[in-house]
């Protein structure tokens, strides 16, 4: 059975401006199993309804990873459902966020659906974000969360 792995629980604290996208691809997975693992979706936990997932995607090249970065389109990367992560190996996976209104806003843990042959699984990885609005307002002042640890 292939099994996805997370890293070490992460988080990041950001100042954006209401409706910009912004990308976070600090969430990265491995297949530790022995057999294909393909990816169904990815959601958020514990998320303040302010913050809206605009989309998500798959990266395989790590050389061009992305990290906390203002902007979010789809074109960078593949099409995260229906793709397969080969036993071993590591992909990056990258969310497309906005906050909807001000405020400081939080999520806690990220949700990533898959399958193999003969399973699904949806694993819950503590990798956690705040996003505060107007930016101007809390430079230096918006802080990372806890992640959520399961």
């Amino acid at each position: 059975m292939g099994i996805l792995k997370g890293g070490d629980p992460v988080s990041v604290g950001q100042p954006v401006e209401v409706g910009q996208p912004f990308s976070d691809g600090v969430l990265w997975v491995t297949n530790s199993g022995s057999t294909d693992v393909i990816l169904d979706g990815v959601s958020l936990i514990e998320q303040d309804p302010a913050i809206k997932l605009l989309g998500f995607y798959l990266k395989r090249d790590n050389r061009h990873s992305v990290g906390f970065n203002r902007g979010y389109t789809t074109r960078w990367g593949e099409q995260l459902r229906g793709s397969v992560v080969a036993p071993g190996k590591t992909v990056q996976i990258v969310l497309g966020l906005a906050l909807s209104r001000r405020g400081s806003h939080v999520f806690r843990a990220i949700a990533v659906a898959y399958h193999t042959n003969s399973e699904r699984t949806v694993m819950s990885i503590p990798s956690a974000a705040r996003m505060c609005a107007p930016r101007a307002n809390y430079m230096g002042r918006c802080s990372a969360p806890e992640p959520l640890v399961r």
